[in-house]
């Protein structure tokens, strides 16, 4: 079912370009590109660029059952399908058990859900996807992403009479983003996590075998530093992840301080964090 009604949806273009979630050949790296691209593009036109991140109340649990079906007709899905779709949405019931209480009196009454999708189904979030959500404006900032002079003049965004908070750096997809760009934020934080792996690999060397360090590399470092590394990856902030990671080399090998890394590099078969920059660069381009 699943299958079909995705097919559906991509045949007739119904979910618009920018929608990344839930989408196969899509991730949160396209959304962030996306965003960053049209940020540069309004500069490089001498444009002033604001930037609205919403936030969505309780995203899964709103989704209106009579108005995703509508949709759903609206869309072309009819006849037994739109029937097997009416069943699966409608009149769920759900009742709360309290765990201290026996099993007679542990169970609260049943009570209709007429709002929301299954979270952990598989068609959850493709009819997410397809459904009106509800903004919540006090989670919702506004960020200027400006050129100097813009950055300070004032400017307020209200919706239904509540005001926007403004920010200098917002958190996007796992991004931390400044108004300016510099991505100091973001590499502050990686940066941390990253001293957390350093500390962790000092403990684990003594304790594992020689041929486990490399995938704990993997699973805590690279896993890390490869997230979107192609937004952040030529900033000037570059070098200190580069050197961090030179020295978790030097721990796994059980080398000193001072040892050069070139040729380790090559031996444990592990790229470097400029070419790995390189590499989902390219990666992306392609894609693109």
């Amino acid at each position: 079912m699943y299958g079909g009604l995705n097919q559906h949806l991509q045949n007739f273009n119904i979910l618009v370009p920018e929608q990344c979630g839930f989408r196969k050949g899509l991730s949160t790296d396209n959304a962030a590109y996306n965003l960053t691209d049209s940020i540069l593009r309004a500069w490089n036109k001498q444009n002033y660029v604001i930037g609205v991140f919403c936030d969505l109340a309780k995203a899964f649990d709103c989704v209106n059952h009579e108005l995703l079906l509508q949709k759903l007709r609206f869309y072309g899905i009819r006849g037994v399908i739109l029937d097997w779709f009416n069943s699966y949405s409608l009149d769920r019931k759900q009742r709360v058990k309290l765990k201290h209480l026996n099993a007679e009196n542990g169970f609260s009454s049943w009570k209709t859900i007429k709002h929301g999708v299954l979270q952990g189904s598989v068609l959850g979030p493709l009819l997410f996807n397809a459904a009106q959500l509800v903004l919540n404006v006090e989670k919702t900032n506004m960020v200027k992403f400006a050129l100097t002079k813009f950055s300070h003049c004032p400017l307020q965004l209200t919706y239904e009479g509540k005001i926007c908070t403004e920010a200098d750096n917002i958190k996007f997809l796992g991004l931390q983003l400044d108004n300016h760009r510099t991505w100091k934020t973001h590499m502050d934080q990686l940066l941390q996590k990253l001293s957390t792996v350093c500390f962790i690999m000092r403990r684990l060397v003594h304790v594992l075998h020689t041929d486990i360090h490399r995938t704990v590399h993997f699973a805590y470092f690279h896993s890390l530093v490869k997230y979107d590394i192609v937004f952040w990856g030529n900033s000037t902030h570059m070098e200190r992840v580069f050197l961090l990671q030179k020295r978790i080399l030097r721990i796994m090998m059980g080398l000193g301080l001072r040892c050069p890394c070139k040729e380790l590099f090559k031996n444990i078969d592990i790229l470097r964090v400029p070419c790995l920059y390189f590499f989902f660069n390219d990666v992306c381009c392609q894609q693109s």
